[in-house]
């Protein structure tokens, strides 16, 4: 003869270890797919700052560039005898429009390691080349600066200016490509 209470606790107990089972299975799926939403806002963050930083550096490349093709122009002048002046020096070639990086700079945490550390290399990179040519531009107007210290001194800001450039120039393609931003 069948025992049915018997039977009933097997059902219950088998039933039990499904339930527990569809529980854990349930809540792995629920966690898998919070993380996954995590880690998407993440990368839609950092390619959304990837975008700003890139634009930034790819404008910033131009600026110097500009600046860099008016040296040929001041060679001329200094290699006829002009005497080119510390303020002009300075009203051209030192780069003044930099408060982007300090307002992006916090935002670029968003940014995986690679990215992150490019990023904050090229911002120090171009605070160190203002620097340099302000060094160099100061140099020029404390010394009587002889036609080939001009010379001197403009070839000095070009490379400057034409090395940051193309170092900006690298981690604008940098981000574009690692965040796919021209797709």
């Amino acid at each position: 003869e069948i025992d049915w209470s018997a039977m009933a606790a097997w059902v219950q107990a088998i039933f039990s270890v499904i339930a527990i089972v569809a529980a854990i299975w349930i809540s792995k799926q629920s966690s898998d797919q919070s993380r996954k939403l995590v880690v998407d806002e993440r990368k839609r963050q950092a390619d959304i700052v990837a975008s700003r930083v890139a634009m930034q550096l790819g404008l910033f490349a131009k600026q110097l560039e500009t600046r860099a093709s008016r040296i040929a122009m001041l060679k001329e002048k200094a290699g006829s005898g002009h005497i080119i002046q510390r303020e002009i020096l300075l009203a051209l070639f030192l780069p003044t429009e930099t408060n982007w990086i300090a307002d992006i700079r916090q935002n670029t945490l968003v940014f995986d390691r690679e990215s992150g550390i490019r990023v904050q290399t090229m911002f120090d990179l171009i605070e160190g080349a203002r620097q340099k040519i302000e060094s160099s531009i100061g140099i020029h107007g404390v010394l009587v600066a002889s036609s080939d210290e001009s010379i001197e001194t403009l070839d000095e800001i070009e490379q400057i200016l034409i090395s940051t450039a193309s170092d900006c120039r690298d981690v604008e393609m940098h981000l574009e490509n690692h965040h796919q931003l021209n797709d």
